[in-house]
């Protein structure tokens, strides 16, 4: 086994708590009073892929999502809501950037989201970046999780080969990829299993 020299975290759902799509689909629907599930519908069937890419602003894809759902709602409206949303979904974990910083001692630490201009615009302070290494983030790369490709970006970029690198998600399907690409993988449950991961791999004692 490679020794651990980097490690890549996703941000929504692991360094911030929110962020997986039926986080979204619940927020949606309280927002405007639509039942969840469908909100889900909509999300799926709107490709909510293309902002996070960086082919369109998120406010297209809303717009697409609430016509969906027929909710007529103004630009001003929509824009509101994206705003109150992100302003949710990057509200980081305190003891999650503790751990960041402990193992920034020791180790690379990158960090790789599927995310959208949008809501990293959120992050207002400016010093978050400066935990980490390096930042890939989907839609200025224009890949994102799972395409292979990102992961070996994200590696390369970090400056550490994939074998010697842990990527940490919360979604299981964005970190299956990593084991045909060397990587260890550990989806994220919460900070205690996450320890107790890393423990196992050598990285925590």
């Amino acid at each position: 086994m490679s020794e651990i020299k980097g490690i890549i975290f996703d941000l929504g759902g692991v360094i911030a708590p929110y962020g997986a799509l039926m986080h979204e689909a619940k927020f949606i629907s309280e927002e405007f009073g639509v039942p969840e599930g469908e909100a889900t519908i909509a999300i799926k069937e709107s490709n909510y892929t293309l902002p996070e890419l960086g082919r369109e602003a998120s406010i297209t894809f809303w717009q697409r999502v609430l016509a969906k759902l027929g909710v007529d709602a103004s630009d001003e409206i929509i824009r509101a809501s994206i705003q109150r949303w992100a302003n949710r979904v990057t509200i980081t974990s305190q003891p999650m950037m503790t751990l960041v910083d402990q193992l920034k001692k020791s180790y690379k630490i990158g960090l790789l989201s599927n995310t959208s201009v949008e809501y990293t615009g959120a992050i207002k302070d400016n010093s978050f970046w400066e935990h980490f290494d390096d930042v890939v983030l989907s839609y200025k790369v224009g890949l994102r999780k799972p395409d292979p490709a990102i992961y070996k970006l994200a590696a390369e970029r970090l400056g550490v080969p994939p074998q010697q690198i842990v990527f940490i998600d919360d979604i299981p399907a964005n970190v299956e990829p990593v084991g045909k690409l060397g990587m260890r993988g550990i989806v994220f449950e919460n900070i205690d299993q996450l320890n107790q991961a890393l423990a196992k791999l050598g990285v925590l004692k």
